[in-house]
């Protein structure tokens, strides 16, 4: 995190994590043990460190898969926690979809209309907590505006209406390498 607030394309104050399966669990740990954090969605993850769950600052998009009995099973844990230290979340559970929804490599657990709702989900969630001002920039959901660090649990047909700034975000464009090199790109 230090190291991202140095470089002149990032607001410090505003630095948000994504993450999917293994992805997932480190999401919700950085979530847990930084509190500068100020917004993450781990997919299908579960937290590492449960009883620290209460020391989350940033606003938690948490995303699960209908199907997937074994992570399904940190939910009950996770709302408990979270709601019980007044942090700002929702917790989204996609209908038909399995472990690893959204990994589009892999046509026995891919499910598109899960996944194009999860990203849409995960964009406005962002908008809102990254480039909105629904949190300081401390991240302390306690004061937070709106949601006034309650819980917000979604149905099972699930996710946020996406809309205002999330048709908007764009992810700022990568800048020269420190040793002067272009970015690495991969070819479509």
């Amino acid at each position: 995190m230090a190291y991202l607030r140095t470089l002149p394309f990032v607001q410090g104050d505003r630095i948000g994590m994504i993450g999917f399966c293994f992805g997932g669990n480190v999401t919700w740990n950085v979530a847990i043990k930084e509190p500068s954090l100020r917004a993450a969605a781990p997919f299908y993850g579960i937290p590492d460190y449960r009883d620290e769950i209460g020391n989350i600052r940033a606003a938690i998009l948490a995303v699960y898969a209908a199907l997937d009995q074994r992570v399904d099973a940190t939910i009950p844990m996770v709302e408990e926690q979270l709601a019980a230290n007044r942090r700002v979340f929702k917790i989204n559970v996609y209908p038909d979809a399995n472990h690893g929804f959204f990994n589009d490599t892999r046509p026995a657990t891919y499910n598109e209309a899960a996944a194009t709702a999860a990203w849409r989900d995960t964009l406005a969630w962002f908008a809102l907590y990254l480039r909105g001002t629904a949190l300081p920039a401390t991240g302390d959901a306690a004061d937070s505006a709106g949601a006034g660090g309650i819980a917000e649990v979604a149905d099972e047909a699930g996710g946020i209406e996406p809309g205002g700034e999330a048709a908007d975000f764009a992810v700022p464009p990568v800048p020269d390498q420190p040793d002067g090199s272009a970015p690495a790109t991969a070819d479509p």
